[in-house]
């Protein structure tokens, strides 16, 4: 459990709350600076039912004042980049920071 893609994966999914949500794709690489070293880490999520647009909309309001737990890994920056709704589907990209704590 001390990859940060993963359970960074993991508490994206349980914000969005249970059913109807998945993990469309994902990838990460590793990221550094002259202080700091972690990953970017992309994901795109799918959600589907009556309510999959009013629950993406409020997710990706309300994310970058989330708090996600990461192990060994802050939660540096994040934010959805693309957003694509229909009538029982919403599809989301969310780009992500972690570093090493």
């Amino acid at each position: 459990m001390r990859d940060p893609h993963t359970n960074l994966g993991k508490a994206l999914l349980a914000k969005l709350g249970q059913g109807g949500v998945e993990i469309r794709s994902s990838s990460s690489r590793a990221w550094a600076s002259v202080t700091f070293s972690g990953a970017r880490h992309i994901f795109t999520l799918t959600l589907t039912g009556s309510e999959a647009t009013k629950r993406a909309q409020e997710f990706a309001g309300s994310i970058t004042w989330e708090e996600f737990e990461v192990a060994r890994h802050l939660v540096a920056d994040i934010i959805v980049t693309h957003a694509d709704y229909g009538a029982d589907f919403a599809t989301l990209t969310v780009e992500a920071l972690t570093v090493k704590a």
